[in-house]
């Protein structure tokens, strides 16, 4: 790209999101928590790092926006919210 070349996205609000890519893709561990749970997504979301991949790179779930936008993954994936601010 060139030098002068600049990034244009789109913000989408966190939640919204989330249940956008709960019900377009499905991920196997909300399909997984239905099974034996009357409320997935709050299950889910008390401890995501238990069901989903520790590597965020991977996740649809787990803040795919900052991924988008070049945020360390380790940064997500630690949950350090210093080195996110920073």
């Amino acid at each position: 790209m060139p030098n002068d070349s600049v990034t244009i996205g789109t913000v989408r609000e966190p939640f919204s999101n989330f249940k956008s890519i709960s019900n377009y893709f499905q991920p196997g561990v909300i399909q997984r928590l239905e099974i034996k749970d009357d409320d997935p997504v709050r299950t889910f979301l008390k401890s995501p790092q238990k069901y989903d991949s520790p590597k965020p790179q991977m996740s649809f779930l787990n803040n795919r926006l900052a991924i988008e936008y070049g945020v360390n993954p380790d940064i997500i994936a630690t949950r350090d919210n210093a080195r996110f601010l920073d």
